[in-house]
């Protein structure tokens, strides 16, 4: 017997949804020439999910933080992950018009140095979700007839 939160029983119609399973994620992979180290700068890692129902998450450069109660995010670092060729080129294939993309934001290479190389030249660019330095603004006024 069913019944909905202020315990009514609910007819025959009403059939009871089966709990659905969390997809998958990916375990940590070694690096092969099977696979591909992903960099992403941005401080929230992106879930992707495959043709086969798993998710592959790429880490973002907050990783280190997750769980911590205070840290410094980095402006300009990334966070590298590596997956499958297979599944980069199905993400590239699916998801490549994205800006993240297209400015370089989000890119493999084939070993992990590459990629740290790689990331090292580009930490200039800024994905808009770095922390603000308040002090150096200097954009506030004194408060007027308070």
């Amino acid at each position: 017997m069913a019944v909905d939160r202020e315990n009514k029983v609910l007819g025959p119609e009403f059939k009871r949804q089966k709990p659905r399973k969390a997809p998958k994620v990916e375990k940590k992979i070694v690096e092969t020439d099977d696979t591909v180290c992903v960099a992403l700068n941005r401080p929230i890692g992106i879930k992707f999910p495959m043709p086969d129902g798993s998710m592959v998450e790429i880490k973002g450069n907050g990783e280190p933080l997750r769980g911590k109660d205070q840290g410094i995010l980095t402006p300009g670092a990334y966070g590298l992950t590596i997956i499958k060729r297979e599944q980069w080129e199905y993400i590239l294939k699916t998801y490549g018009w994205q800006r993240i993309f297209t400015n370089g934001l989000c890119f493999a290479c084939n070993k992990k140095v590459d990629a740290e190389a790689e990331a090292e030249s580009r930490d200039d660019l800024r994905n808009g979700l770095e922390p603000v330095e308040v002090a150096d603004l200097n954009n506030t006024q004194e408060a007027k007839g308070a």
